[in-house]
């Protein structure tokens, strides 16, 4: 499928970075495939337009593909999914690139988890990257996983004493009524203690964790991720943030924003430095794409000119989930 790691939609790294060589002020040619460099630009080197039109190109080929599989394999109808109970369910729209989302999650797992005896022993860590459907939503069934990787992120938030280790036989294939009555009972109080360190858990369920719902384990992994990144985030810690707040405003109240807030004015303030018509108002919104594309040309000018700008995507047509594999491809060759 498009979102695949390795599949024929999957857009491939650009092959040479153009980079600045902070000692002589000169710029060079990297090669990503090789890990070369080279000073004179490379004959199959390409400038921004020309990437663009490759991407728009491989993102038409892809598609014309699929429809053809489509038109020889019709796909039966699906049963109708039930309504969700409300708009705000999964904050993260990892539709979009499910193969890059599911590596991120899956490193920030392993790299918590991976140490942990008795989690490694009952098959709870370390899991697998690139592959469908990620071995990190099964790993979290039995929400031993997650309740210790909430620990991780803010200390005691969940009692461990209070888990039911029966429910750790579902990693083994146990599927009996009372390990699942213990997974949801440990699940519930993961949930309980994500709301408490703000992650906004909407109408996800314990339920949905343990059935293996991708969207909402990876929905709650983000925000875990996420909260983890920015919990040392303030004014107090960084009073460069003021400079991001357009107008005058109180100190009092820039004192009492908290970290995703902060966060989300920093990034405004980088796409208006650069003058991006684009702007964050929550990270869950589907827009939000074509802002991290602006937002990495303005973070790493000089190595961004295979990745089209917001304004070169939309118009070109080029597709949400081409644009953000592309995305994801730049900032993995920008080291992030």
């Amino acid at each position: 499928s498009g979102g695949s790691a390795g599949g024929s939609a999957r857009l491939r790294a650009k092959k040479w970075q153009k980079l600045l060589d902070e000692a002589s002020g000169t710029h060079y040619y990297f090669n990503t495939r090789d890990s070369t460099s080279v000073w004179e630009r490379p004959a199959d080197y390409t400038s921004d337009g020309e990437a663009l039109d490759e991407i728009v190109a491989e993102a038409e080929a892809v598609e014309e593909v699929d429809d053809d599989d489509e038109e020889e394999e019709p796909a039966a109808e699906p049963e109708p999914e039930p309504e969700p109970e409300s708009e705000d369910e999964h904050e993260l729209p990892v539709e979009e690139v499910p193969g890059h989302v599911a590596y991120m999650l899956t490193q920030f797992w392993n790299s918590v988890l991976d140490e942990d005896e008795s989690l490694v022993a009952n098959g709870v860590a370390p899991c697998e990257a690139w592959v469908h459907p990620p071995p990190v939503v099964a790993a979290c069934r039995s929400g031993f996983g997650l309740c210790r990787l909430i620990n991780v992120v803010e200390a005691e938030s969940v009692d461990e004493r209070a888990l039911a280790s029966a429910a750790l036989a579902v990693h083994a294939g146990d599927e009996s009524e009372s390990v699942r009555a213990a997974a949801i009972a440990n699940l519930t109080l993961a949930l309980n203690a994500a709301r408490s360190i703000n992650c906004v858990v909407g109408s996800i369920t314990a339920t949905h964790l343990f059935n293996g719902d991708v969207d909402a384990v990876q929905s709650i992994l983000w925000q875990v991720v996420r909260v983890q990144l920015t919990k040392t985030l303030s004014i107090r810690t960084t009073p460069g943030l003021l400079v991001t707040f357009p107008g005058t405003r109180e100190l009092s109240e820039l004192l009492q924003l908290g970290p995703g807030e902060l966060l989300r004015h920093w990034v405004n303030y980088q796409l208006r430095q650069v003058g991006s018509e684009q702007k964050i108002h929550t990270y869950g919104e589907a827009t939000s794409i074509y802002a991290y594309a602006d937002l990495l040309r303005a973070l790493f000018p000089d190595d961004c000119d295979g990745l089209p700008s917001a304004a070169s995507a939309h118009s070109s047509g080029l597709k949400k989930k081409h644009l953000a594999s592309a995305v994801f491809d730049t900032a993995e060759a920008c080291g992030l």
